[in-house]
């Protein structure tokens, strides 16, 4: 695949591709934090955007929420407008990547900042990612580093590689390490996408992520991908810090069944031909129902076809590999069944009977 944070040697950069202007600086940037919704934790999402609102940057920053949920907002959830965020229902859950394609739709910012609502940025984390950023022209995305509550950097939270597989090897860091020993360094194939910021020339180029990995996982990687075969670079801001609860909005047994999926999702997709890499990978819209007063009318059909079709996708695997586990569980039990009947009709069964007498008298009386 290449060396780490090298372009894949079959993704090759159009000539048509338009390389990005240097960012503009202005002595007020605009940002705009992108917060969708990943579980139903209100009181985790306010901590969240307290924290992005209480940030130590002279930038005009605005904030949006994008509830992904069906049905109108909770007054719960429409009391957040209090802390100057704009909460937006989508009426239906549109995922990571088609959570912060729509937000994106919402807002005209010199910098997009995606935000978890699973994590808590430090107060100077967003002067901190765009300080890594006006120095160097050439990054498209810089990412901000996970610490603990004992001042760590918990293993594999900072990226990886990818081998032509799917494999994830090289993680960065291999072990819980001390903040102070994060330097820069090559960081692999992706950073992770909490606390992001990007260009939002960067991310238009390449149509944002991917809202085919449904809900989570690999749309970081897909985007970095997207990113490096165009010949932009990501990396992590060592000085930029959050704390994140890791994995806080999946069900624990979801996890492993999401990611292979979206694995091979991301393997179909980049092994594609140097031709076909070299123009958009445009996304293919589904038919959907009627959905007029049932989801936010500002989103594009689009999107609502392709989320249709991947949270579809995306449950459908689920359930498959469930109900395997199901039959192999159920098969483990008649086989168990099966060898405690053939045991009991063995001639050492009969043989040993009046043993097992004695046992269970013995035990009585110990009681």
């Amino acid at each position: 695949m290449g060396p780490p944070g090298c372009p894949h040697p079959h993704r090759r950069p159009s000539p048509e591709v338009l390389t990005p202007r240097a960012p503009t600086r202005s002595p007020r940037p605009r940002i705009a934090a992108l917060i969708p919704t990943l579980g139903a934790d209100v009181a985790r999402l306010r901590r969240s955007i307290e924290a992005v609102r209480a940030q130590r940057d002279n930038v005009e920053l605005e904030v949006v929420c994008v509830v992904n949920r069906a049905g109108p907002l909770s007054a719960e959830l429409a009391g957040l407008e209090e802390l100057d965020t704009r909460v937006v229902s989508a009426g239906l859950n549109l995922g990571w990547a088609g959570g912060l394609a729509f937000a994106r739709s919402l807002v005209d910012a010199d910098l997009l900042w995606l935000v978890q609502d699973d994590m808590v940025p430090a107060l100077t984390c967003l002067a901190e990612l765009r300080r890594a950023l006006d120095d160097d022209d050439g990054l498209a995305v810089v990412s901000p580093l996970v610490v603990t509550a004992d001042g760590m950097v918990p293993p594999h939270s900072c990226g990886a590689s990818i081998d032509d597989f799917g494999a994830l090897s090289a993680l960065i860091p291999a072990e819980a390490t001390a903040v102070g020993e994060i330097h820069p360094q090559t960081w692999g194939d992706y950073v992770p996408s909490r606390g992001m910021l990007i260009r939002r020339q960067d991310w238009d180029a390449v149509g944002g992520m991917d809202p085919r990995y449904y809900p989570v996982l690999w749309a970081d990687v897909d985007l970095c991908a997207a990113l490096n075969a165009r010949g932009r670079r990501f990396a992590i801001a060592t000085r930029a810090e959050c704390q994140h609860q890791i994995n806080g909005s999946l069900p624990s047994g979801l996890g492993p069944i999401l990611h292979a999926r979206n694995r091979e999702l991301f393997l179909a997709k980049w092994r594609a031909s140097a031709a076909a890499l070299a123009v958009a990978d445009l996304l293919r819209p589904s038919s959907v129902i009627d959905l007029d007063g049932v989801v936010d009318a500002r989103l594009e059909r689009q999107l609502l076809g392709v989320v249709a079709q991947s949270a579809g996708d995306a449950l459908l695997h689920v359930s498959r590999h469930l109900m395997a586990e199901v039959r192999a569980e159920r098969t483990r039990a008649n086989r168990a069944e099966q060898d405690a009947v053939e045991l009991r009709a063995t001639w050492s069964w009969r043989l040993t009977a009046p043993l097992r007498a004695l046992a269970r008298l013995g035990a009585r009386d110990r009681r």
